[in-house]
């Protein structure tokens, strides 16, 4: 006799009950290195240091982790304009004991690319909380210029209510790009495991970027506006599990005395591109046994340094606009990346009229394709953004989205990954900024002693 299946949806399966003794706490963490009124600049107390505790028992959750902070600048609003994104991260590092497990410098050109592959609806409803404003003047502004040519329009009203709260010193939040404590780690940290390594499992510490790449000011203004950062504190959302689920988690995990952590990070490297240049080859010397993807920001040299004079409230722009569209001085007709005898993709991109082949290629070779992120979006003159302020090349090298090693491996012979990028005119004065995201793993043993290991384990 068969047996009979029903329809799952006429069958209510069991609840399962979990352990009533697991415990979710929320925590803020304050810098070690800053008293209660303690403000940072980059002039005077540039660098902010977190110890993260090794928490007995205890886990932290990343998805549930993040920063938020007071920023407050100097400058009327006849002086200077809103400072947008707030880009103040320059550099994080993140230390384990005396193993360095991550430095991401040029953090916040990583965080202007990446930001592009952020949906819009999700980046137009958190701009008061993060204070990225894009979005939100781009959705209110009608076309053409705003400000001034536009005065009582909602963006005109927008951009001078958020210009007198940042004067006045307001709170804004902001997500990790960190691996291995940021939105992207996938696992708890168990930090109770570092017990053993020292005072602290954890330190982070985050510099301050100069004054004149986080504050604007007025074409006609010769003000020097400045920033300071004050109220910082780290927000981790600890685990702590009873003696009974410990001993589940020991026996099923630490078995050979290890837990081995899964992470991602990303590298820097740099090239200038000087004027009258109409193709470059850059090398990319990453030696690593598992390269997920490149993404390549470029942005002007004169950007790098000096106060910013593009008004938010006429154009959403400043000094972090990432150069390469067709909109752009130097317009990218072609590129294709190379490592050893593999092409990627095994034919040149060609950027014939427009850009759209290479924003195609960057969302399909990161599986991203059919996603709605801001980097295909439209302003309000129906203009793309990556043909504006938004273009950037990116190459994903896993042949899947599993998480098992399938990227490139540079490890294997030292060879450089290649890049040759050719402009349509002569290019003016690029700062490249190849970011290139490798897998690691964290091997934390019996006692707080950790290694890093690259590549994932099995």
């Amino acid at each position: 006799m068969s047996a009979v299946a029903l329809p799952r949806n006429l069958v209510s399966p069991p609840r399962v009950s979990g352990d009533d003794r697991l415990k979710s706490t929320n925590v803020i963490l304050y810098p070690a290195n800053a008293s209660g009124a303690t403000s940072f600049s980059p002039t005077n107390n540039s660098r902010i240091v977190f110890n993260i505790p090794a928490y007995a028992k205890s886990f932290i959750n990343p998805k549930r982790s993040y920063l938020s902070f007071t920023i407050t600048k100097t400058g009327t609003e006849a002086e200077t304009k809103v400072i947008n994104n707030c880009p103040w991260i320059d550099r994080l590092t993140l230390k384990a004991a005396s193993q360095m497990v991550e430095d991401i410098q040029d953090y916040s050109t990583l965080e202007r690319a990446m930001a592009q592959f952020d949906g819009v609806d999700y980046m137009e409803s958190r701009g008061h909380l993060v204070g990225d404003y894009t979005e939100v003047i781009r959705k209110f502004a009608p076309s053409g210029a705003v400000g001034a040519d536009a005065t009582g329009t909602a963006a005109d009203a927008l951009i001078a209510k958020a210009q007198a709260l940042q004067q006045a010193g307001i709170t804004y939040t902001k997500p990790l790009l960190s691996g291995v404590i940021g939105k992207e780690q996938e696992f708890y940290v168990p930090v109770g495991l570092f017990e053993g390594s020292g005072s602290h499992a954890l330190q982070m510490e985050l510099y301050l970027a100069k004054d004149d790449q986080v504050c604007h000011r007025n074409t006609a203004s010769a003000a020097t506006p400045t920033y300071t950062i004050s109220n910082v504190g780290l927000h981790l959302e600890v685990v702590q599990l009873p003696e009974r689920a410990m001993g589940a988690f020991n026996e099923a995990v630490m078995a050979g005395g290890m837990v081995s952590l899964p992470y991602a990070t990303s590298r820097v490297f740099r090239q200038y591109v000087p004027s009258g240049q109409t193709s470059i080859d850059m090398n990319i010397v990453e030696s690593a046994k598992n390269v997920e993807q490149v993404v390549l920001a470029m942005r002007k040299q004169a950007n790098l340094s000096g106060y910013n004079t593009v008004d938010l409230d006429t154009t959403v722009s400043d000094c972090f606009d990432l150069e390469g569209g067709k909109e752009s001085d130097a317009k990218v007709s072609q590129y294709q990346f190379r490592y050893g005898t593999e092409q990627f993709p095994p034919a040149p991109v060609e950027n014939l009229g427009g850009s759209l082949p290479t924003v195609l290629q960057a969302l399909s070779s990161m599986d991203m394709l059919n996603k709605a992120v801001r980097l295909t979006s439209l302003d309000n003159d129906g203009e793309a953004v990556f043909e504006k302020q938004g273009f950037l090349i990116a190459q994903g090298f896993k042949t899947s989205a599993d998480d098992i090693e399938n990227g490139l491996n540079t490890a294997a012979s030292g060879a450089p990954v290649e890049l040759k990028l050719k402009f349509s005119a002569n290019a003016a004065n690029l700062a490249l900024f190849a970011f290139v995201k490798s897998s690691y793993s964290l091997n934390i043993k019996t006692g707080g002693n950790v290694s890093l290991v690259d590549g994932r384990m099995a």
